[in-house]
């Protein structure tokens, strides 16, 4: 089996990045699901429609692949508060802009 390694302790500041980290991991987690959400929905129909019929995508590839549809900066930001994500450091990863608007998303 393997050796063990030592136990130590993480200073605050460690455990701030961490958390940080961790912070941001779930903010496109919570992206990625709600452009899923939003493609398969109403909102993004138009979208859905665009991949069957102009891209001619199956639903399974297209649900298989995890694309989503970024519906809009505003309602990127109102799903993450909803959550209560950090709306700076969802800034900080670049998830909320006005260039993704509209557009598919590969999660």
């Amino acid at each position: 089996m393997g050796a063990a390694l030592p136990e130590r302790e993480h200073s605050p500041r460690e455990i701030e990045i961490a958390a940080k980290w961790e912070m941001r991991r779930g903010i496109l987690a919570a992206v990625y699901a709600q452009c899923r959400d939003w493609l398969w929905g109403e909102v993004g129909s138009g979208a859905l429609n665009h991949l069957i019929a102009e891209r001619s995508m199956s639903r399974e590839a297209i649900a298989e692949l995890g694309l989503g549809y970024y519906h809009s900066k505003n309602e990127v930001a109102a799903a993450l508060k909803e959550q209560n994500y950090d709306l700076e450091i969802a800034e900080e990863v670049g998830v909320l802009t006005r260039k993704w608007e509209g557009l598919g998303t590969v999660t």
